[in-house]
């Protein structure tokens, strides 16, 4: 919750320097307006911080604040893309995308996140964004394509982008194509524990029963919470060791 309202700190508050430049050549009601804008956004996002780290409220209200603050930040990225608040658009309508798809309006992430490609075809951030939301809609074809443009336009690529390939690979049915991902996510980061946790379910479903068990165990082993999540998995490999092989297991 912390590094997330940070992160919208970042995106959508109004940097000064930024406004500095701007502020000469914009008409009075409009700077005002922007003004006025980027003081409630700040105030708003400061307010939020404040509950979630010295009142340590329970999840429930952490995720209640963070609708309403992302709610607000779709609200000022619409009123730069209007031209109330001069700004770059492509950056814009990703941080307004970005802000949609974080809200589960995945449909609208993506007009935005396209609206963006559109202004600046290099956009990677953008590229990878809409590879997220179009995971979570259901077009795995749609999110590996992006995943992919994402990381030709990237020169040091991050993992969470093999990452969120390999999930959509899984979800296809494109386990080979998934384990490839999964297995460069673990040579960028060898303790992210959710990508032994997606290569050891690919296995599973191509029969590669033991090595599943290990990819987990090894997970389990990073990431202690997991053993829950994936104790019915590993019965289940388990129990097909047992019937494959009866004089192993």
């Amino acid at each position: 919750g912390l590094a997330l309202v940070m992160k919208l700190a970042q995106l959508v508050t109004f940097p000064y320097p930024r406004w500095a430049r701007f502020q000469a050549g914009l008409p009075l009601p409009q700077m005002l307006l922007a003004g006025i804008a980027n003081s409630t956004i700040t105030a708003i996002l400061v307010v939020e911080l404040l509950r979630m780290v010295v009142r340590r409220t329970d999840a429930w209200s952490n995720r209640n604040h963070l609708v309403a603050v992302v709610s607000v930040s779709i609200a000022i990225c619409t009123l730069q893309i209007t031209g109330a608040i001069v700004v770059s658009r492509p950056n814009t309508y990703y941080e307004r995308g970005w802000a949609r798809a974080e809200k589960g309006d995945y449909e609208g992430a993506i007009a935005d996140l396209s609206k963006a490609i559109e202004h600046d075809p290099k956009h990677a951030r953008a590229y990878a964004e809409r590879g997220w939301a179009r995971r979570h809609k259901g077009d795995y074809d749609g999110a590996i394509a992006d995943y992919n443009r994402a990381i030709e336009l990237t020169p040091r690529v991050s993992s969470a982008y093999y990452d969120n390939r390999g999930l959509a690979r899984l979800r296809k049915g494109d386990y080979g194509g998934a384990i490839a991902d999964f297995t460069k996510v673990i040579e960028l980061d060898p303790k992210h524990a959710h990508a032994y946790v997606g290569r050891g379910t690919s296995r599973f479903y191509m029969g590669d029963h033991r090595e599943a068990i290990e990819d987990w165990q090894k997970a389990i082993a990073l990431k202690p919470d997991l053993e829950q999540q994936l104790g019915s998995w590993l019965k289940e490999a388990r129990d097909r060791l047992r019937q494959a092989y009866p004089s192993k297991y």
